[in-house]
């Protein structure tokens, strides 16, 4: 070849011979006999596990802080919201009863609406504590309906328990053999549907009027702190705009609203106890829901009457009144530490309150219906 060369040079024609091509320095290893310099550096785009390390940990700490910011301004604002606020109800209406600012006739309009409040509420109390917290269906009832099996003819008696809708007599056992049977039925969860229901019931009712009694001990300790702060001489309500500010209470006044405040809560308590015996003696599915219906009406009716009769000073005077502060004392059976005492202890004692009625009363008057029942029509029969 090199013969060749010189002889190509020597002739004036030569070209040079085609080098081979050389790798791209990216992707070729460099020479590990070169020296430093003439190396090929790698750039590594990623970063590297350190830095990832320490990146995550910074998101981590940022999130810490944040997070114990947030929960450091709910405590704040918890605490500052620990207020008592007006509710649309004849109830907190008629604390602003005389002022002068109502005028002559819508005072009086907001007297008889609490006149009816008070009346139709403590009957109402009394017409359930009385008459329907009684169990009806007495011991005697088992020997009645015993002695019915044993002098009624068998074949009336088959009818009954087949719910013949023919048979012309002994309509009344048939009738109640019907409830029984409605009650005992097993529908859900393998659990007899009149108890079931029962339970459900008064444990809505029971944490409806929780609700009433919990706003009512802030209504009552509201007014207690009124008499720390701006027990006066006169009564002072003034104004910012559109928003009303409670500034000056007489003592008089001030034994209304805590008057006013025992009376809610007196008839709430007698309203639970006899509406949940009510509840409970309630045989049919039916009436069942029914009378939990007419119990949550006899609750609201101040609200309704609030709505109806109360005249629209008043309302606007309600709405717009700031709350009313309860005090830094009642903070601490509020929430500690973050545990909210407050709600704990109501769960407890609606759950307790269920508990003992379930134990005490509904499964005592199931049992009482499944007697009744087999006494009327055994399986054999």
């Amino acid at each position: 070849q090199q013969l060749a060369e010189e002889h190509l040079h020597r002739s004036g024609s030569m070209q040079p011979l085609p080098q081979p091509l050389q790798a791209d320095d990216t992707s070729a290893d460099p020479d590990p006999l070169s020296p430093p310099s003439s190396r090929p550096v790698r750039v590594i785009s990623a970063s590297s596990s350190d830095d990832k390390g320490s990146h995550q940990h910074s998101n981590q700490t940022n999130r810490t802080s944040v997070v114990a910011q947030v929960k450091h301004s709910l405590g704040t604002v918890s605490r500052s919201s620990a207020k008592y606020v007006f509710k649309e109800s004849v109830w907190d209406a008629s604390l602003f009863i005389g002022h002068s600012s109502l005028g002559r006739l819508t005072n009086v309009l907001l007297f008889v609406a609490v006149i009816l409040n008070v009346v139709i509420q403590a009957l109402l109390c009394t017409l359930v504590a009385v008459e329907f917290s009684v169990n009806s269906w007495t011991p005697d009832l088992v020997q009645d309906v015993g002695q019915w099996v044993l002098d009624v003819d068998p074949g009336v008696r088959e009818r009954v328990c087949q719910l013949d809708p023919t048979l012309s007599t002994d309509t009344y056992q048939m009738g109640l053999y019907d409830t029984l049977l409605s009650f005992t039925r097993i529908r859900i969860l393998n659990l007899e549907t009149g108890p079931l229901l029962s339970t459900l019931v008064i444990f809505m009712w029971t944490l409806s009027v929780s609700d009433n009694i919990r706003g009512c001990c802030d209504f009552l300790v509201a007014a207690r702190q009124l008499s720390k702060t701006i027990l006066g001489e006169a009564f002072v309500i003034s104004h910012e705009g559109d928003h009303f500010y409670l500034e000056g209470i007489t003592r008089l006044r001030l034994c209304f609203a805590l008057f006013s405040g025992v009376l809610q809560v007196t008839i709430a308590v007698i309203l639970l106890g006899s509406g949940a015996l009510w509840l409970t003696y309630t045989k049919s599915i039916t009436d069942l829901m029914l009378n939990a219906v007419a119990l949550s009406y006899i609750m609201q009716v101040d609200e309704l009457l609030y709505n109806v009769m109360v005249p629209r000073k008043v309302k606007a005077l309600v709405t717009n009144m700031e709350p009313l502060p309860l005090g830094n004392r009642l903070m601490p059976y509020l929430t500690a530490k973050g545990v909210p005492r407050r709600a704990i202890i109501t769960c407890a004692m609606v759950l307790l309150f269920t508990g003992l009625t379930l134990g005490f009363f509904i499964l005592p008057n199931a049992e009482q219906v499944r007697q009744l029942r087999d006494t009327l029509c055994q399986p054999s029969a």
